[in-house]
This record gives structure tokens, C-alpha cells and sequence, in this order.
């Protein structure tokens, strides 16, 4: 399998990446909802690395089954070389959210909600509460600081105050240990959701979860839920100030 797996990737045409712009991204019950296969897995081979274009060849083994998988089940993803497509690195821990692309090929598309595990503490939390989490409106998010100097690394922030403000009702919670908030049973309606940043730090991005792009609401980061849905905003911080990017 391991000399398969090499002699395919070293067939593919390299080709650079192109670059990301997605239309939406997902909460993770829409997420979940929405994939064939949600798991918590480990990367055993990625060929070739993270850095290098092309397209990659993993073999997967599912630590924690969601959703159309089991335990230690030894998966084969093709990952093309798209520039939304997520890359992995052997070793690599991560939440998979999958389809078949193929019989017995996986693929954790771009713009979607596959992410390593350090990103995936909020859809832990909203999966490992199932099926009851599933049923009930949710509004949840991370507040993460952007390390600098490390491209695409993050660490949740703890203790930020989340207000999530309706019409009249405002609603207010704490990021936890993770630098996740979440708020259940929301009632139906058209909300902001807001933070107070700690000292010396600016949101540098807010990310809408849910939500399109093309929709007014995504610049207003103002999210209109319903029964059983689930949305959110992601709020990325550094330490220069500014405003919001997208």
C-alpha cells in the first residue's frame, strides 16, 4: 500500500495552489448534517507534505466516529490541488468532515469544516453532545489569537465576553477553557454577535458561520436563526488593533 501510495503521488502533475476564496462556510451541525463521514482522526501517511503542491495522497485511521464511520477504520483520501482544499501532514490529528469522491476514495473538501484539532474545539463540543445538540438552536464560535509569525496557527482565547444582541434581548456568555462560546435554544431571530477584545488586542477577522457571503447579514456579521439551526461568528485577533477585515 505505502509503495502505491508512492508511486501515485510521484505520477501527479504539481501545479501551484490557487487561492482560497469561499462563498460560505459551514457551522459544524450544518456540517454535520451535511457530510457523509465526520470523525476525529489520525493522519498515519500524507504524501506528499503540507507544503507541497500537488495533489495528496493520506491514509487515515478514525480515532472518534460521528457519522458514517467506525473506530480504527483505515480510510484512503485523495486531496485535490485546490487552492481551498485542506493539506494534512503525517501525524497530524484532525476533525474530517468526508464524501466519496470514488469507490473507497475520501475527500475532506475546501470550504467546508475539516480542520486540525487545535480549530476543532467547537465542533467537538456540538458533536460529543449528540444527538441532543442536533435538535436545538445554537449560536457558537471561537475567539482565537493569530500567532504571529506562524503562518495559520491559532490559540483559543479563554474568558472573552461573548454578547449575542436581538432586537431586545442580549444575550451574554464567556469563551471557555478552548476559546469557545456557545448559547443553546436561542430564540428565533435576527442577531449580531459582538466581543470585548482583551487589552492590547483587535479583531483582525470576524467569520460568520452559516452564512453566505452574498448575504447583507455576512458584513453585518448578523446571523438570522431558527428552530434547530445552528450558526455563529469565528473571531480571529492580533495584537495591532484594527478593524474587522471581512
Amino acid at each position: 500500500m505505502v509503495r502505491w501510495l508512492i508511486a501515485l503521488t510521484l505520477a501527479m502533475v504539481e501545479s501551484a495552489a490557487l487561492a482560497c476564496q469561499c462563498s460560505k462556510w459551514p457551522s459544524a451541525p450544518e456540517a454535520w448534517q451535511s457530510a457523509s463521514a465526520v470523525f476525529l482522526g489520525h493522519v498515519v501517511l500524507a504524501i506528499p507534505g503540507k507544503s507541497w503542491p500537488g495533489t495528496q495522497a493520506l491514509l487515515v485511521r478514525v480515532e472518534e466516529p460521528f457519522k458514517g464511520v467506525r473506530r480504527h477504520e483505515l480510510l484512503f483520501f485523495l486531496q485535490p490541488d485546490e487552492g481551498c482544499t485542506p493539506k494534512y501532514s503525517s501525524g497530524e490529528r484532525a476533525m474530517f468532515y468526508a464524501g466519496e469522491s470514488g469507490p473507497g476514495i475520501w475527500e475532506s473538501p475546501g470550504c467546508f469544516r475539516s480542520r486540525t484539532l487545535e480549530l476543532a474545539a467547537d465542533d467537538l463540543l456540538f458533536l460529543r453532545a449528540l444527538p441532543g445538540s442536533a435538535t436545538r438552536s445554537r449560536i457558537a464560535g471561537t475567539v482565537a489569537l493569530m500567532l504571529p509569525g506562524r503562518n495559520g496557527e491559532y490559540r483559543g482565547i479563554p474568558g472573552v465576553q461573548v454578547t449575542i444582541a436581538g432586537g431586545s434581548r442580549r444575550l451574554k456568555t464567556m469563551t471557555n477553557a478552548d476559546g469557545v462560546y456557545e448559547l443553546y435554544d436561542v430564540p428565533p431571530g435576527r442577531y449580531t454577535a459582538a466581543i470585548e477584545a482583551p487589552n492590547g488586542l483587535g479583531v483582525a477577522l470576524a467569520i460568520p458561520m452559516g452564512v453566505s457571503r452574498m448575504d447583507p447579514d455576512y458584513r453585518q456579521k448578523a446571523l438570522t436563526i431558527g428552530p434547530s439551526m445552528g450558526l455563529g461568528v469565528d473571531f480571529y485577533l492580533r495584537t495591532a488593533t484594527g478593524a474587522a477585515q471581512e
